[in-house]
């Protein structure tokens, strides 16, 4: 990844999905603190990802996908307050509401497990994180 890209710590938003990027994932991922979707998927990217990815709190999509990763799963990937839900008296799940980033975003592909999503709109209901490989 550009080292560059340390600098834009105001980043909200950073999709290098499908760009042939080698090596492992920059420990100063970290320092974006202001993210909410950060999207690696379909690139070389090898090694374990780095526990500084736990300081992403506001993170709503990480994807991950289509790598060759290897070694543990920060734990901290379930503690992202804002990919939370909340279970409702008749059985259904709402999202945890946000709205910071449905203002930039007009829409978002995601591809799932070789399903590929688009949303549209209002993005607050959107909460995933994708490690599959293919």
């Amino acid at each position: 990844m550009p080292s560059s890209l340390r600098d834009f710590t105001s980043l909200e938003l950073l999709d290098l999905s499908g760009n042939q990027l080698l090596g492992n994932i920059p420990n100063w991922i970290g320092e974006l603190t202001s993210l909410n979707v950060l999207c690696l998927r379909s690139n070389k990217l090898t090694e374990e990802i780095p526990l500084q990815i736990c300081r992403l709190s506001s993170l709503i999509v990480l994807d991950l996908a289509d790598n060759e990763l290897s070694g543990f799963i920060p734990k901290c990937l379930n503690n992202f307050s804002l990919m939370a839900v909340i279970k409702t008296p008749n059985g259904l799940f709402t999202a945890l509401q946000y709205s910071g980033y449905e203002i930039y975003v007009e829409s978002l592909m995601l591809m799932t497990v070789g399903r590929e999503l688009e949303y549209k709109g209002s993005l607050k209901y959107v909460r995933m994180i994708d490690l599959s490989t293919y």
